[in-house]
Formats: structure tokens, C-alpha cells, sequence
């Protein structure tokens, strides 16, 4: 297998903010919508707006104070559900984005959570609590986690929002010069006002609350067990073997899809450990033995989760979720140390490289179908 590396700096994961998307689904507007050509994959002009295949969100192309300027695939290999629009203002210093994505973990407040962390990094901020907001968003006065942060070192003003439409992220990004910060914020206001979303009933009611600390941490002695690795007999047919042991690895029809019912609120924080001066939290999704472990790494969905294996209740399955796809490492013995997650995201975990894996792909449509990492 080659060897796995998920090397990841603060600027990296600042630059990391992906979308998916999903077309608007109103009377007639999908008829209508599907009579032009895309303007990129999964993106259809609908009257005076944009809308997002399968998303039930509609982006105007004109919000009055910032015009539609581009699009384009944040991410390659992500057709349709990756995607970026940006906005022009008269004032070029300003910048606008709008990113519409189905990650495989979508959770708009560990989201927001993250891109509020990465800020500070960048900026050399640290009061991230008081810059977040709730604001109403798609019908829901609770919709919309906002943060802004009008002063920082680097003589910019910033400001983000994020929402939740069904399994869909909506995240804005506006930043220009501090001379512009009151800008800057009602640009943030109209926009996020501004979007149209099909189904108000699909729109997340989110919440500013934080986990709190752990009382049961992490045991940190994770294990590559006998059936974790490649199996040796099918390794000597070479890629046919290997598609065969990651085949026999995961069963598409009965993966739970939503594997988080825990609210970000309710997690509790077990560890954390320090890339480039950024700090990444790892998380029990409740204080006890035996819940699942989630490790967010970028503020997209990214994560990585460990949990009791279904076959094996003396074994934890790993898999690392990112937007449109999970990989499925292991299985291993024991709780994955905070040092360890730090050595996979810096492409030197040799667990990793030695485990055989397999990943399920999922489809703008909602579908999915088995690849195989080899």
C-alpha cells in the first residue's frame, strides 16, 4: 500500500474549505434549472440565483452589495461537490467567498469551532468565544453560527458564517482591510440573509455551547491487530489481492452513514496536540469507555474517528472522513494517543502505512459505491 501522508499546516488547513453541493428543489425550479448547462459541476443558473444540486440552497448571483464574480472546484476529484463562489465588491480589497459542501462528518458548529482556531493562528487572536454569534438563517432565527473579528495583527477584518441544510455545509468567508471591518460585516449579514434555502424544515438549529473536559481520557495504546493487516495470501495475487482485501473490509449496505447522533455540545474533550502552533482537540462523543473518539482536522468535516468494532467488541475500527469519501483502516487494539493522531496528520504514522484499508465514495446524489486505497 502506498504510504498514507495527511500532512496539514495552519495555512493549509485556513486554505481547506470545501463544498458540496446539492440542486435547488422547488416547484418547477429543478425543470427549469436543468434546461441550461452547468455553470461547474453541479452548480445551475436558477432565475436570478445559483442553485446547488440536490442542496435546496439557492445563492443570488446579485446580493446588491457583492456580485457574482467566479466559480470553481475547491478540491479535485470532488465533481459537484466541492465547489466555490465568489463575489466581487467595488472595493478589491475585499474578499468573498461561498462554499456549499456534503461532508461525510457534517457538523456546522465543530465547523465553526475550527475555522474560529485557524483564525486565531493566522491572525494572533484569542478571543474566539466573544466573536461568535448566532444568527438566523433559511427560516431557523437559530440557523447560522457568525464570527467576526473586526481588528487583527495582520491589520485585516475578518468574519465567517456557518449553517447546516440537511447533510450540506453552507460556509462564508469575508475579509478585507481593517479600514473596511463595518463592511466587511454587513457583507456577511446580506449574504448569509440573503441565501434561499427550498426547505426551512432542513436547516439545523445550532448552539454556541462547548464541550467541556473528559473525566475518562485517552489510553493511547493503540495496536495494528493480526486482522488489520493485509492479508498475506491475497497480497500474493498483488492490486487484485488487495482489492479483494479491501473488499471483504466493508459492507456499503449496512455502514452507518451518520455515525455522530452527538451533538459537537455534548462531546467532551479527552486530549489535544499541537502542528505549527495550531491545537487539535480530540474528543469522546460521550464520558465513557468504549465511545467513539473523533479527532477534527480541518474545518470541512474532516475528522478522524475511532470506535468499537460491530465484530469485535475487543477491537477499534479507525476511519478517517473527509467530504465525499471515508477510509477504513485497521482494525487495532486500544485508544489511539494524542501523539499518534499527530504523527497521521504529519504523514509519519507507521500504523497507518502497515494497516490495510478500503473507502466508501459517496455521490452528490446521495449514493455511494466502494473504492479501494491501495
Amino acid at each position: 500500500m502506498n504510504k498514507f501522508i495527511l500532512a496539514m499546516s495552519a495555512a493549509a488547513f485556513l486554505g481547506s474549505i470545501p463544498s458540496i453541493v446539492h440542486a435547488q428543489e422547488t416547484d418547477g425550479a429543478d425543470e427549469k434549472a436543468e434546461e441550461k448547462e452547468p455553470i461547474l459541476a453541479g452548480w445551475y443558473a436558477n432565475g436570478d440565483g445559483l442553485s446547488v444540486h440536490h442542496s435546496g440552497v439557492t445563492l443570488p448571483t446579485d446580493f446588491g452589495i457583492v456580485q457574482y464574480d467566479s466559480s470553481q472546484e475547491a478540491k479535485s476529484g470532488t465533481d459537484g461537490m466541492d465547489n466555490i463562489l465568489q463575489y466581487a465588491h467595488e472595493n478589491e480589497g475585499i474578499y468573498t467567498s461561498i462554499y456549499i459542501y456534503r461532508p461525510s462528518l457534517a457538523d456546522a458548529e465543530m465547523n465553526a469551532v475550527l475555522t474560529g482556531v485557524a483564525i486565531d493562528s493566522r491572525f494572533g487572536l484569542q478571543d474566539r468565544g466573544k466573536a461568535l454569534k448566532l444568527a438566523s438563517f433559511g427560516g431557523n432565527e437559530k440557523g447560522a453560527i457568525t464570527l467576526f473579528h473586526p481588528f487583527t495583527d495582520s491589520k485585516l477584518a475578518t468574519a465567517a458564517a456557518f449553517a447546516k441544510v440537511g447533510d450540506w455545509i453552507v460556509k462564508y468567508r469575508v475579509t478585507g482591510p481593517q479600514s473596511e471591518s463595518a463592511e466587511v460585516e454587513k457583507i456577511l449579514g446580506t449574504i448569509v440573509a440573503g441565501t434561499k434555502v427550498s426547505n426551512s424544515e432542513a436547516v439545523a438549529t445550532l448552539s454556541l455551547d462547548q464541550p467541556a473536559r473528559c473525566a475518562i481520557g485517552l489510553e493511547g495504546k493503540a495496536k495494528l491487530t493480526r486482522d488489520g493487516r493485509p492479508d498475506k495470501t491475497l497480497s500474493g495475487l498483488g492490486v487484485l489481492g488487495n482489492l479483494l482485501a479491501g473488499a471483504l473490509q466493508i459492507d456499503k449496505n449496512t455502514h452507518d452513514k451518520s455515525p455522530i447522533a452527538t451533538p459537537y455540545s455534548q462531546w467532551c474533550i479527552a486530549d489535544s496536540y499541537t502542528i505549527d502552533g495550531l491545537t487539535y482537540y480530540v474528543y469522546r462523543s460521550e464520558d465513557k469507555d468504549g465511545s467513539r473518539i473523533i479527532a477534527p482536522f480541518g474545518d470541512t468535516g474532516k475528522a478522524f474517528i475511532s470506535s468499537v468494532d460491530a465484530t469485535n467488541p475487543k477491537q477499534r475500527s479507525f476511519a478517517i472522513y473527509e467530504i465525499g469519501k471515508i477510509t477504513f483502516f485497521g482494525p487495532y487494539k486500544g485508544d489511539f494517543s494524542a501523539k499518534q493522531y499527530q504523527q497521521i496528520l504529519t504523514g509519519k504514522s507507521k500504523l497507518l502505512q502497515k494497516s490495510k484499508s478500503s473507502t466508501i465514495k459517496f455521490e452528490a446524489d446521495g449514493s455511494d459505491a466502494i473504492l479501494i486505497t491501495i
